[in-house]
């Protein structure tokens, strides 16, 4: 099993050789080969390479590591910048997407998958049920496909600066939530964004914090927690340039996004 130390050390090193700014590398090497051997974290087949599930997290802290140092460099041109905000975006989104996938394999095992021919037609029907108990809430319902998604303004479902959901936001939620549980084959991603104002790192934490908070009371409207996933984009993804007061509002938003489970 030692076979695979070369490895995990090469790929660590690789990590920090991504920032070639000093005072921002990326520092991984706290992660101890030896120890992930001792405690049997690896299995016997990482002879051959190391675990794919571990490989993932690791290149994910390291997407997002380094483009974030990229966006923080005083130095970096807006193209460079553009492109280190779509490396973050992706590498979240692409976590949050396979994260769903299994969501969706998990919870298709208990209810079962919608028929081909009747896709259509069962989200047809959500979504009108949504539309009509969401009308003059200030959520909107946006089909893409098969795929429906609400997106909820921060100004009406967060206070500033906080992950605590307004009172008055909690009836809205549960009328979702009614929603879902009538329509159970489905599942969801919830994804919290901010603006670009504040620290990055600190846009990162509150957009997670505030997925976490939509699905926490969505699960106390008794919506199953095999059906959910959660993501938190930071000022990554952008609905509008964050150019105005106007937009910037626009851009604190938590999306959900609800699809059917199919075979």
């Amino acid at each position: 099993m030692t076979a695979v130390l070369p490895l995990l050390h090469s790929f660590l090193n690789l990590c920090n050789s991504l920032i070639s700014i000093p005072e921002r590398r990326i520092h991984l090497t706290f992660i101890n080969p030896k120890l992930l051997l001792e405690q049997d974290l690896l299995p016997s087949h990482c002879m051959r390479k190391l675990s794919e599930e571990i490989m993932k997290k690791l290149f994910l802290v390291c997407a997002v590591s380094a483009a974030i140092s990229l966006t923080g460099c005083a130095n970096s041109n807006n193209t460079q910048r553009g492109a280190a905000i779509g490396a973050v975006a992706g590498a979240l989104l692409g976590k949050a997407t396979g994260d769903n996938d299994k969501s969706r394999y998990a919870w298709g095992a208990v209810v079962g998958a919608i028929a081909g021919g009747a896709i259509g037609n069962y989200m047809d029907k959500q979504e009108e049920a949504l539309r009509e108990e969401l009308a003059d809430t200030g959520v909107d319902v946006v089909r893409e496909g098969d795929t429906l998604h609400l997106i909820m303004p921060g100004d009406i479902t967060f206070a500033t600066n906080s992950s605590a959901i307004s009172p008055n936001f909690n009836p809205v939620l549960e009328d979702v939530a009614l929603v879902l549980n009538e329509y159970e084959k489905t599942v969801l991603m919830i994804k919290g964004h901010t603006d670009d104002t504040g620290a990055e790192e600190y846009n990162q934490v509150l957009s997670e914090r505030r997925a976490n908070a939509v699905k926490n009371l969505l699960m106390s409207y008794s919506v199953n927690a095999q059906r959910i996933t959660t993501v938190g984009m930071g000022e990554y993804q952008p609905k509008v340039p964050n150019t105005s007061a106007e937009n910037r509002q626009q851009n604190r938003r938590v999306e959900l996004s609800i699809q059917p489970i199919t075979n």
